[in-house]
């Protein structure tokens, strides 16, 4: 309207619009502000409310799972990680440690599950690292993750430790997962920290065996074997380069003998009162005459043709050996029928040395 000549002339700005001086018109307020009748500005709305329409005259209450800052022209839906549990928030509240939340618009946090950790924040729970686990819920960090014992394993993310089976283990804390047994050891129990071995005549060749199988018949092995590789005791092979098998190991002698573990006929031990020629004699020979087994002592070193198994100043076999006489270094032979006469009619003889005079 023009030409006013009085002030009473001038019409009131109407409701959710601003008139500033000498406005020809009214202007409506924008989104976010608002005003009542005959306001020369638009005022924004406070914190913790909004309006989305021009021209208002009142402001919205934000809702639950949002904020509004003054001013805004819609609620803010409030990020994963943080929640608005009332109307009217200016501010989301961060998710306090031991809590997530992994969608934005959200009025609560919730709790952090077992066999992870959450800190304040959180938008998805944290797996509790290898090694680890976590049979509680609300964790806030990962130093609250339980360390896995012995004889268990953890993965990333356990939610309680998982024993050994038999056949594996582990030797100390904090393991992500359990070690097999080696071949010729092996395990029977769950939860061990460690393996035993098989013992004397069993054997395992696998890795991860729960128990050890035993040798066949003839053949043994010793503790901690994945074969049975050598001959059983009362049994003998040809020699340490023979293959131990049922066929190989031959029955030890009937009489003179006698066969340990791992017995090869080079190693079979001779019994006092017997003699044999050679460690690779087959023919255990006994020992004639008195005082037989004072001479003929057996064992296992049968020293230069047969010898060895004598004692002291003995010496076989019967009708080779002859008496001798030394003096400084010269050797001179006697008469054999004299000088071996103690010996007579058995396989050891003695030996008689004197000063040549």
């Amino acid at each position: 309207m023009t030409n006013l000549s009085a002030l009473e002339q001038c019409a009131q700005c109407p409701v959710g619009h601003r008139c500033s001086a000498g406005a020809a018109l009214p202007v409506k307020c924008t989104a976010g502000t608002i005003s009542m009748a005959g306001s020369a500005e638009c005022s924004l709305c406070r914190s913790g409310t909004f309006q989305r329409y021009v021209g208002q005259t009142a402001c919205n209450v934000c809702p639950t799972g949002s904020a509004c800052a003054a001013g805004s022209t819609e609620p803010m839906p409030c990020s994963p990680g943080s929640v608005a549990a009332e109307q009217g928030a200016t501010d989301c509240i961060a998710c306090a440690g031991g809590s997530f939340q992994p969608d934005k618009g959200r009025t609560a946090c919730l709790r952090c599950p077992l066999g992870a950790y959450c800190p304040a924040g959180t938008l998805t729970p944290l797996p509790c690292p290898s090694g680890t686990f976590s049979g509680e819920t609300d964790l806030s960090s990962v130093g609250q993750c339980t360390l896995c014992p012995v004889g268990s394993s953890c993965a990333t993310g356990s939610e309680a430790p998982l024993s050994c089976t038999p056949g594996f283990y582990t030797p100390e804390a904090g393991r992500s997962s359990c070690t097999h047994c080696e071949p010729g050891h092996n395990q029977s129990a769950e939860g061990q920290m460690g393996c035993s071995l098989c013992p004397v005549r069993t054997y395992v060749s696998i890795t991860g065996a729960a128990e050890c199988h035993n040798c066949l018949t003839r053949l043994s092995s010793f503790s901690g074997s994945a074969t049975c590789n050598i001959c059983d005791e009362g049994f003998f092979r040809r020699d340490a380069l023979t293959e131990a098998t049922t066929e190989s190991c031959k029955l030890c002698f009937e009489k003179g003998a006698r066969c340990p573990t791992n017995t090869a006929l080079e190693t079979v031990v001779v019994l006092p009162g017997f003699w044999r020629l050679s460690n690779r004699s087959k023919q255990m020979i006994k020992c004639k005459g008195s005082a037989a087994v004072k001479r003929c002592i057996g064992g296992m070193d049968a020293g230069f043709s047969g010898e060895g198994y004598c004692s002291e100043r003995y010496t076989g076999p019967e009708h080779v050996c002859s008496a001798v006489k030394a003096k400084a270094s010269t050797v001179t032979m006697m008469n054999a029928s004299t000088a071996l006469r103690w010996g007579e009619g058995s396989q050891c003889w003695r030996v008689w040395w004197w000063p040549f005079r």
